[in-house]
């Protein structure tokens, strides 16, 4: 018995000698060749993998009470796990795009209509919008701008004839903003058109930035990023020099996602070529986020997406946990309504790895309640004694921290400056009981 332990002892040494050197070494490669941030993410997955298999070993069975706790522990870790090796495989892959104009479209740059969607924002809010709008640098004579309000506002329509663009209504409000789009498509005939939600400003160049790229009769849209001009709660009320917290999403998620060809329609900042979204019966009227539908459908007929990582358009954040929740639940609740409707594994139109990227997204709003055990196994531990884990310090060293580790490196040299492990958590949790509840 003294052999056998001191065998596993030498045993767990060597494992976490090599696996730390491992880390090291990549870590430091990584920082200067690209390619090694793939092999370091494969060498975490190695390691992730050694310790999912020790984990099963730490379940306590001392007692019914203990193996329930530590079986959700387990669990718990497992969604949160899958999710991240998921993340992983996508947020390896480099993206780029080469640099197309309006010149480079066969006949010279197509007619757009620039659709901003309101219901009920302040007139003084649309005004910008509208004014941004009006200082493309796009051909005047191929470039429409409509201010689209399902809220049938005289207000509005006066403010529309004043500044010389275009107004859009309709008596019924079925189907909320896709319904809205669904009756500007109906009343424009542009080649192309570009969304733009109320308190979105574009900037002179978001036009020639992007038409360029439907050069390419199968490209369907192309996608900008969300980028804010305020300052979201976090940065706001905590005073740090931290990026937004939407930022790792909008610009690193979806590059990863455009690598695969997933690029996700976030609703605004996006042009899209007219005829495909018609192919595909126009904005979906049977989910609250009508938006990642629409992409969905279009990727599953074989449509190309592309995504231009420029701040190209600027608009207002959530700058309140109040906002904050109630924007989240909706991204929540939608984003799981369009994966029951829509079935996205099941898409025989859609790749293997464009049905990971969905997996990934979906597998993303159920870690809540994986952050929700993590604080509530040590505090039952506080006050009752159930212990959710069961193993020795040298065991738990020896497999957790090169897990561990191997996590921190890999955020550290795939996600950059827009989010850290730690802030990862942070923003998670304050989300969780609020996003469990969505679920």
């Amino acid at each position: 018995e003294k052999r056998g332990g001191k065998r596993m002892a030498w045993v767990r040494a060597v494992y976490l000698a090599l696996s730390l050197a491992g880390l090291a070494i990549l870590r430091g490669l990584a920082k200067r060749r690209k390619g090694a941030g793939r092999v370091l993410a494969y060498w975490s997955l190695g390691l992730t993998a050694v310790y999912v298999v020790w984990r099963f070993t730490a379940v306590p069975r001392d007692g019914w009470p203990g193996f329930v706790v530590g079986a959700l522990l387990l669990g718990a870790e497992l969604l949160g796990i899958t999710q991240f090796a998921v993340s992983q495989l996508m947020l390896g892959r480099e993206y780029a795009v080469r640099r197309r104009t309006p010149d480079d479209v066969s006949g010279g740059p197509p007619t757009v209509d620039v659709f901003i969607c309101t219901y009920n924002e302040p007139a003084a809010l649309l005004r910008l919008t509208a004014l941004a709008a009006l200082n493309l640098q796009y051909p005047a004579d191929k470039r429409r701008i409509y201010l689209c309000d399902d809220g049938g506002r005289e207000e509005i329509r006066r403010l529309a004839a004043n500044l010389g663009v275009g107004y859009i209504t309709r008596r019924d409000r079925q189907g909320a903003k896709a319904g809205n789009l669904n009756n500007a498509l109906r009343q424009t005939d542009g080649e192309l058109f570009a969304v733009l939600d109320a308190d979105m400003l574009c900037t002179r160049e978001f036009l020639t930035r992007t038409v360029g790229y439907f050069e390419d009769p199968d490209t369907a849209f192309v996608q900008t990023p969300q980028v804010y001009y305020n300052k979201d709660m976090y940065q706001r009320n905590l005073h740090r020099d931290i990026p937004n917290e939407q930022d790792f999403f909008m610009r690193q998620v979806q590059e990863a996602r455009a690598a695969v060809g997933a690029v996700l329609h976030v609703g605004t900042n996006v042009v899209f070529r007219r005829r495909h979204v018609e192919a595909v019966g126009g904005y979906p009227t049977d989910t609250i986020t009508e938006d990642m539908a629409l992409g969905l459908l279009l990727q599953d007929a074989g449509y190309k997406t592309l995504f231009i990582n420029e701040m190209l358009v600027l608009g207002l954040t959530a700058s309140t946990y109040t906002d904050l929740v109630i924007q989240r639940d909706r991204w929540c609740r939608g984003n799981l309504q369009v994966t029951r409707l829509y079935k996205p594994l099941r898409r025989r139109g859609l790749r293997f790895m464009q049905k990971l990227a969905y997996l990934d997204g979906m597998i993303y709003w159920y870690t809540c309640f994986s952050k929700m055990v993590f604080i509530l196994c040590p505090l039952l531990y506080l006050f009752t004694g159930v212990r959710s884990l069961s193993a020795d310090l040298p065991a738990l060293t020896a497999v957790f921290l090169p897990y561990f580790l191997g996590q921190l490196a890999v955020f550290r040299t795939l996600i950059a400056q827009t989010r850290s492990l730690k802030w990862a958590h942070y923003y998670d949790i304050a989300m969780a009981p609020h996003m469990c509840r969505s679920v």
